[in-house]
């Protein structure tokens, strides 16, 4: 499936690092974990995950970034469905961590838009 896009001239980033240092020309795809964004509180105690996977914040900066020069053009939807997950189970610690990353990656947003 990744080979299709990158067919039609999308960077396919699988990673941090690549995402972060992909080409603002192309379009991007960015996939970074089999099942959705690892939960916050896990991401920031594990280096690898830190090291290999963006969080919200970092993903909406880059596309902010690729996009800013194209303000008329683009829609821009961050979807953070983990905190949903974790509301249903009561994992008030995982609720809370995912909340306070959506919460920056909004603030991120908004101050863009202003």
């Amino acid at each position: 499936m990744y080979q299709e896009f990158s067919k039609k001239g999308f960077s396919v980033v699988k990673n941090r690092s690549d995402m972060l240092a992909c080409d603002n020309s192309k379009p991007i795809l960015g996939v970074f974990y089999n099942d959705g964004l690892p939960y916050s509180k896990d991401r920031e105690n594990s280096k690898e995950l830190t090291g290999s996977i963006p969080n919200l914040a970092e993903i909406t900066i880059r596309f902010i970034d690729k996009m800013k020069d194209k303000p008329n053009i683009f829609v821009l939807q961050v979807k953070s469905s983990k905190v949903h997950y974790v509301a249903h189970v009561n994992d008030i610690t995982g609720l809370l961590y995912d909340q306070l990353a959506r919460d920056k990656e909004v603030k991120i947003t908004i101050d863009f838009a202003e």
